[in-house]
């Protein structure tokens, strides 16, 4: 009973860990394109393109 109870247990845990970097890893394709497309936008000088990659409540700091 043990045996099967810890068979079950790390099928679970490795179900869980696969559908996680599933998640991250779209996540991460998405936050690469923007930046891809901000640079884009940034190398062109268009205004409109570069704030359409910002949130109405976003807040810009210059690094120094």
């Amino acid at each position: 009973m043990q045996l099967l109870f810890r068979v079950l247990l790390l099928a679970l845990l490795a179900i869980g860990t696969y559908a996680c970097q599933r998640e991250i890893g779209g996540d991460e394709a998405e936050i690469r394109q923007l930046a891809e497309r901000y640079t884009e936008a940034y190398n062109q000088r268009d205004a409109v393109r570069l704030a359409a990659a910002y949130t109405e409540d976003a807040v810009y700091i210059n690094p120094k």
